[in-house]
């Protein structure tokens, strides 16, 4: 299946309704939080957790009619990455063993999101460095599942002890409660009132505050503008060494694009090796530089231990 025809005969909202009715049955989420579930939309399942479990929620909300036509392009933009996802991450993770201090993982930021998350509407790549990487930064604080893909290989082990620990068991109770929690909050948030002015009245805020500048402060990136640069594609393959010439096929052949199309963003412990895919956002590679973290606490030994991390 190509990652630009994944409709299989059906429209978007056929799909999207498809996939939404069961969703929002209980069973369904039971039975994949206690892998249970051998559908093959479960990693579609699991990211729309995720997704109503974020911010992600208070713009794509599938409870709102007025939300439907974003979301329906949203799941066609999720459906698109799954292709491309399930078939780069078992390349990728077949660096880990060579490429010590760096983990290479697919990277991708749907434009539905850039447009209405992140108010930046893309027709291709951003023009600056480090509008990349402020769209990279805070895509990667809302989109955690994206890496929590790899997590998925506790399923093939047989540690009995482990699976058998009760402190250690998913409560699927606890989510929906959670999910319908954070429903809820939406809910009432969308319901508080009109937007402030200077005179008060119907107002958000508490005491009728003045409220004219509520909107949250700019996110800090931790590193400066300077430090964000974008180059040639070649000089993002270097990082990957041995493994550059599998990567750069596989890229190549699940995308469609020419490798000439794609470009390298780089700052302060990540490097991005991405192209622009019309109907779907920025798509391609992340490698993350990974450090020795000393920590103070001593083992038992009196010997400091140390951990590996991501940059």
């Amino acid at each position: 299946m190509s990652w630009k025809d994944t409709n299989n005969g059906k429209t978007d909202v056929e799909l999207y309704d498809q996939f939404i009715e069961k969703f929002n049955q209980d069973e369904t989420i039971a039975k994949v939080m206690e892998d249970e579930y051998e559908g093959e939309d479960k990693p579609l399942i699991l990211e729309q957790i995720a997704s109503n479990l974020s911010q992600i929620a208070a713009v794509f909300d599938d409870s709102d009619p007025e939300a439907k036509d974003i979301c329906v392009q949203r799941f066609r933009a999720m459906r698109s990455r799954h292709v491309l996802d399930k078939a780069l991450r078992p390349v990728c993770k077949s660096t880990d063993e060579d490429l010590e201090k760096a983990e290479v993982r697919p990277f991708c930021l749907y434009s539905i999101d850039a447009s209405k998350l992140y108010k930046e509407d893309l027709a291709d790549l951003p023009d600056s460095p480090f509008k990349f990487a402020r769209l990279a930064i805070e895509h990667e604080m809302d989109c955690g599942f994206e890496d929590d893909s790899d997590d998925e290989e506790w399923e093939d082990d047989d540690d009995d002890e482990e699976l058998e620990d009760e402190e250690d068991e998913i409560d699927t109770e606890e989510l929906k409660k959670e999910l319908e929690a954070a429903e809820k909050e939406e809910s009432e948030s969308k319901g508080k009132g009109k937007a402030c002015d200077s005179k008060g009245g119907d107002c958000c805020c508490p005491e009728n505050k003045d409220c004219e500048d509520d909107e949250e402060e700019d996110f800090e990136l931790p590193f400066e503008e300077d430090e964000c640069k974008a180059l040639e594609v070649s000089e993002g393959f270097k990082l990957l060494k041995d493994h550059e010439t599998k990567l750069r096929e596989a890229l190549e052949k699940e995308t469609g694009v020419s490798i000439d199309k794609f470009k390298c963003f780089t700052f302060p412990g990540r490097h991005y090796i991405v192209a622009w895919l019309e109907g779907l956002g920025i798509f391609g590679l992340r490698i993350s530089e990974l450090y020795e973290i000393e920590e103070e606490d001593e083992d038992e030994e009196g010997k400091p231990s140390t951990s590996k991390a991501e940059a």
